[in-house]
């Protein structure tokens, strides 16, 4: 097994070929063959010239073996009594060999609930059709069982649409007791300002459901167009009154929502200019 905390410094001080960092841990053949196994399939998900039949026939699949060996590498890597989210989601993006300023992120929430310990993560697959990301992402719970960290359930994609620069946010409390709520966005490349998918989650320590699924916002950014707050979040879109300039929002909309157990409820809405003067 891995020991993490030095894998994680070994990544911090630039070694990036995360095989060569299991080989110094002294850690077993099989991991190391997993991760290259990870970073092999990954590099059959940039699409080329001329093979895009090809590529689409092959590209859920190969997804789904990358997330299986996710999982594998989630429940060899992590000490269910030692992991933080910071630890998990760095060892992630070494894993898919995304580094920082990259379009592709993963997160990482550790949760208690009645149910037990979990770690929740959110994985984002890079896939490329063309000139376009089409990536798949996936937020995926395992639970503590003794000292590791065992898969429990996965969510599907955001949506149907063409995604990239996964972003999540927990919320600061659950109207159910013994639920995580978490908000997670996306944007659809390549449209400026970016438009941007919003999904609200629970898990109840069995299973995820969406609890809200709100059209589409165009938004200055993935990570600034929900902002939470104590008793809910933002929503913070861009607009364009005149309907002739789409690519040049002249106003934000401000929308405030609370949390009930059926979901948010929008309390207040406002508008500023954009850009703030």
């Amino acid at each position: 097994m891995i020991r993490f905390l030095g894998f994680l410094a070994a990544v911090a001080v630039g070694q990036t070929l995360i095989v060569s960092v299991f080989a110094q841990a002294q850690v077993g053949d099989g991991q190391a063959r997993l991760v290259e196994k990870v970073r092999t399939l990954s590099r059959q998900l940039r699409w080329h010239a001329g093979d895009d039949e090809e590529f689409a026939a092959i590209k859920d699949k190969v997804t789904r073996e990358i997330l299986s060996d996710i999982d594998a590498f989630i429940s060899d890597s992590f000490q269910s009594t030692s992991a933080t989210p910071e630890l998990v989601k760095g060892g992630l993006d070494a894993l898919l060999d995304y580094k920082s300023g990259d379009e592709a992120h993963n997160v990482a929430f550790i949760v208690d609930l009645p149910q037990g310990h979990f770690l929740i993560v959110g994985i984002e697959v890079s896939r490329w059709v063309g000139a376009f990301a089409e990536d798949a992402i996936s937020f995926r719970a395992y639970k503590q069982i003794a000292n590791k960290f065992v898969f429990t359930t996965a969510t599907g994609n955001l949506s149907d649409s063409l995604l990239m620069s996964l972003h999540a946010e927990a919320l600061s409390k659950s109207p159910l007791p013994g639920e995580f709520w978490f908000l997670a966005m996306a944007r659809m490349p390549p449209l400026s300002p970016p438009s941007v998918v919003i999904r609200l989650y629970a898990f109840d320590g069995q299973k995820f459901r969406i609890v809200w699924a709100p059209k589409n916002v165009e938004a200055e950014a993935v990570d600034k167009a929900v902002v939470v707050t104590g008793g809910g979040f933002l929503v913070d879109s861009l607009f364009d009154p005149t309907g002739m300039a789409a690519g040049s929002p002249s106003v934000m909309i401000h929308e405030q929502y609370v949390l009930t157990a059926v979901g948010p409820k929008k309390t207040a809405e406002w508008r500023t200019g954009y850009p703030a003067n």
